[in-house]
């Protein structure tokens, strides 16, 4: 924090968000109500998505003599995109991975209380009509071992993993394009129909995508 100023006597209130120097974050301040907010806006690409938090310490005394502790709480929730094989013998090459999220919650205010306004925005990621994100680069191929699963969502280049992150939302409509290679050295194209996914409780109940949770398909 840059712009420094002085303890004055009384209460004080300190908000702060996380990455501070992102483009996901177009607006930051406060309401006709007094209620400190940042305007999000749901990237279009992977390498965009960043890992949105927000932190509140409220009604601190200008008498402590301690630091000022933010907790900061996920506003996003995690998707990563996985293939297992299966089989008990061949490994499985794939040569493209593909996914399209369709009707996904764009724009919203989030207030540091956990809140958020009503979702009025919805676009498809990426935006393009045709387009859909490529998991495996142009000429590239994955192999992956029986038995094993991988994950498309680890960047092959630093050995990391930049999870899909989007607003909670009840249902998520995705499609995916699979081409692999089988055991008889054919090309198969797997390009199923758009799925709606719903994430279920440890007891197998329906539940909805929430912030702060890690999800799988």
């Amino acid at each position: 924090y840059t712009d420094l100023a002085l303890w004055h006597p009384g209460a004080h209130n300190f908000y702060a968000f996380y990455p501070y120097d992102k483009a996901i974050v177009t607006e930051a301040g406060v309401d006709n109500n007094q209620k400190p907010y940042i305007k999000y806006t749901q990237p279009q690409t992977l390498d965009g998505m960043y890992d949105l938090m927000t932190a509140k310490a409220e009604n601190v005394e200008s008498s402590t003599s301690s630091t000022v502790n933010l907790t900061f709480d996920h506003r996003l929730f995690a998707l990563d995109f996985e293939i297992k094989n299966s089989q008990t013998v061949e490994v499985l090459k794939v040569t493209r991975a593909e996914i399209k999220f369709f009707n996904v919650a764009n724009q919203v205010t989030l207030y540091y209380d956990g809140t958020a306004n009503a979702i009025s925005v919805y676009k498809d990621v990426p935006a393009d009509p045709e387009a859909f994100l490529g998991m495996i680069g142009a000429g590239n191929e994955v192999t992956i071992d029986p038995g094993t699963t991988h994950n498309f969502n680890k960047i092959a280049a630093t050995g990391k993993f930049n999870s899909f992150l989007f607003l909670p939302i009840q249902a998520l409509n995705v499609q995916i394009k699979l081409t692999f290679i089988n055991a008889w050295g054919q090309t198969i194209l797997y390009e199923p129909l758009s799925m709606t996914l719903k994430p279920k409780d440890p007891n197998g109940n329906e539940t909805s995508f929430l912030a702060g949770y890690k999800y799988k398909l």
